[in-house]
């Protein structure tokens, strides 16, 4: 990780330099989620959202029922953050994640905190393993599994693990960011 952190440096300045002309600072939030054992921590995103983003999260959810899916058109997405997002470019300050040791580049999906408080079973997939950037419910979900279904696929994970299923889905993360069609 921390030679992708130097590598892409160019492309973290160019990344942040447009985050903020488009919609200023913050350029990098942070996000609490679950990872190995349990124990939260927080994961680091470029900004994609509009700063009031948190303050509008109930008129925007109020009316519909995705059964915890992402909203398709998120009003409260920036334009330079629907570009960042389509090619999960948003993601690479998670690098830094992989670097502390809360991540690794492939494992189940970070589980939200207040998933884990509704219903604690979304949380045993990383019991054993930490979070990883991509995955198998980042390769498979383009914004239609439900969070059973994204967990069913860090179990699936987790009790098959090899290090040729991780390079496999570094192998097909790739074309997806490529194509643009994101993992996030």
């Amino acid at each position: 990780s921390f030679t992708l952190l130097v590598f892409l440096t160019p492309v973290w300045l160019l990344i942040s330099s447009a985050v903020l002309l488009s919609s200023g600072w913050p350029i990098i939030v942070r996000i609490e989620r679950i990872g190995r054992g349990g124990k939260p921590f927080m994961v680091y995103k470029f900004r994609t959202m509009a700063k009031d983003a948190k303050i509008r999260e109930h008129e925007v959810y109020k009316s519909i029922n995705l059964d915890f899916r992402r909203l398709p058109d998120d009003p409260r997405v920036t334009s330079i953050g629907r570009s960042l997002r389509r090619c999960s470019i948003d993601e690479l300050p998670q690098l830094w994640n992989v670097f502390k040791g809360d991540m690794s580049l492939v494992g189940p999906r970070p589980i939200d905190v207040a998933m884990a408080l509704i219903d604690p079973k979304y949380n045993l997939n990383l019991k054993e393993m930490r979070p990883g950037m991509t995955g198998l419910a980042q390769i498979y979900d383009h914004g239609d599994l439900t969070l059973s279904q994204q967990s069913g696929l860090g179990g699936w994970y987790v009790r098959l693990w090899r290090l040729k299923l991780d390079l496999a889905i570094l192998f097909k993360t790739i074309p997806l960011i490529w194509r643009g069609h994101g993992v996030t």
